[in-house]
């Protein structure tokens, strides 16, 4: 699996009829996606949570699909009707449900590769370095590309502003990248490395 630094080029235009910009998991009330949609009428995005309320106010972005399914129903019908998407992004996941494999990060990935175009990414905000060591570890092994962490400047949901605003703690952003056409072991002494020093930098 490769690590990777620097930025990357996104996709160009507008995704094909049928293809989502970007997928959000734990959108909350779809705050930030909702803007993303707003500002962009010509690309589709889909606003995922079970805990969603107001769906009704969403109802009048037609290039938004906003939906209380769990994320792994929802790419279970992704793949059934062939939809794919260029992004995924999943918010601030919660460590005690990766703890306890309620929430299971190598299916996710697994499934993830069904509803990606290739080069698509993976973008995943968490505040916890047990989060970041598990993710990365396992994205490795499943054939993704991980960009370092970076800490986000400005929060895009209501739990990420919670947790920078009122608890004082930094949330991080993981990259994870499908299919790149280079890629590095993840099992290496320098990935290994790598991992335990972006999951120390994320748990200080």
């Amino acid at each position: 699996m490769v690590l990777r630094k620097g930025k990357f080029k996104p996709f160009a235009g507008n995704p094909k009829k049928g293809v989502f910009q970007t997928v959000e998991f734990g959108a909350g009330d779809a705050e930030h996606i909702s803007n993303r949609a707003w500002k962009s009428p010509k690309r589709k995005y889909a606003a995922v949570d079970p805990r969603m309320t107001y769906i009704e106010d969403l109802m009048a972005y037609k290039n938004l699909e906003a939906t209380k399914q769990s994320m792994e129903g929802y790419i279970d019908a992704m793949k059934r009707s062939g939809t794919k998407t260029r992004h995924i992004a999943i918010r601030m996941p919660n460590p005690k449900d990766i703890r306890s494999n309620d929430f299971s990060i190598r299916s996710l990935l697994k499934e993830a590769k069904h509803v990606l175009l290739p080069n698509g990414k993976i973008f995943v905000t968490t505040e916890s370095g047990y989060v970041v060591h598990r993710l990365v570890r396992t994205a490795m092994e499943e054939g993704f590309s991980v960009r370092e962490p970076a800490a986000l400047a400005q929060p895009k949901t209501r739990v990420e502003r919670m947790m920078m605003d009122l608890r004082k703690k930094p949330v991080y952003r993981i990259e994870l990248t499908y299919k790149l056409k280079t890629a590095m072991p993840g099992n290496t002494k320098e990935a290994k490395e790598k991992r335990k020093h972006w999951a120390e930098k994320v748990s200080q």
